[in-house]
């Protein structure tokens, strides 16, 4: 997961950016120090500063720093200012808002864009806002779905023809942490096939075990039950026999964050009279939050 983030998705890290400390005697120039509440899952961070020049912001400073705070020696002008966090696979993953301020001579003073505006004096009380990463991505897909009958039962749910029209869509969270190499995770998936135009819609909930590559390639297991609803034709099949296994396999390859492509197979057994099976390979793609 490369430019991931912890933000853009739903849960950002919201860092409130302020002067800690102001060196004396340095009436122009003086050390202004930024700080921020640090993340657990934060690797190192990455500082932006952009300078007003002309009613245009251009690039001043890009820095690194592993604690949650830097310094900068900046002359008196307009600045905005943003933080990277990168997680523990070092991989950027989102950045807060820009915050925007100002350095004036002799004192500097930070200009915060909010309703509030915040003046810290010589021995200012440390500013902590936090917001706590969540240790899991959200992750949602589409995918183009057909179905391919491996053994039919006797048409107690489908008959033996195979059908190109079809489609899927899932939603889920995979945990950033490894358990035994292996992210594990969940999702809830809804997908929809129509043969001789009898239309059927199935939904399911799968465990996940996602094993990583490289940063941006990973393969994923699945296995869970599902429900199988015809919209406009009756089987022979109860409702009970309507319930299915679900096993599947997949690639997914990230394209450019936070999206990526997907592509693999579900096999889907049914229990009915006579047992029913089919191959439902897929290929589509998704965003991550």
């Amino acid at each position: 997961m490369k430019i991931s983030s912890i933000a853009p998705r739903i849960f950002p890290i919201i860092l409130f950016l302020s002067i800690a400390h102001v060196l004396p005697g340095q009436s122009v120039n003086s050390i202004q120090r930024f700080s921020w509440e640090g993340s657990e899952y934060a690797l190192r961070y990455e500082v932006v500063i952009e300078s007003e020049v002309n009613r245009i912001y251009q690039h001043l400073v890009r820095a690194f720093t592993n604690i949650p705070f830097i310094e900068f020696n900046l002359p008196p002008g307009n600045y905005r200012i943003q933080v990277i966090p990168y997680d523990f696979r070092d991989m950027p993953v989102g950045g807060t808002e820009w915050r925007f301020f100002e350095v004036l001579a002799p004192i500097p003073v930070i200009q915060i864009e909010e309703p509030e505006i915040i003046v810290l004096t010589e021995e200012p009380e440390p500013a902590v806002h936090v917001k706590k990463d969540l240790p899991f991505d959200m992750f949602a897909s589409a995918a183009w779905m057909p179905i391919i009958p491996l053994y039919e039962g006797d048409g107690d749910i489908f008959d033996d023809k195979s059908s190109l029209v079809g489609a899927a869509i899932r939603f889920g969270m995979v945990s950033i942490r490894e358990f035994f190499y292996i992210n594990p995770g969940l999702d809830f998936a809804v997908s929809w096939y129509s043969v001789d135009a009898k239309n059927t819609i199935t939904a399911a909930i799968n465990l996940l075990a996602q094993r990583k590559l490289t940063d941006s390639v990973s393969t994923t297991i699945r296995f869970g039950a599902g429900y199988t609803l015809p919209v406009d034709y009756e089987t022979r099949a109860s409702a009970p026999l309507r319930i299915h296994t679900n096993l599947g396999f997949s690639l997914r390859c990230i394209v450019f964050a936070p999206f990526f492509m997907e592509a693999g197979f579900d096999y889907t057994h049914y229990f009915t009279d006579y047992v029913s099976g089919c191959l439902r390979p897929w290929a589509g793609m998704g965003i991550r939050f």
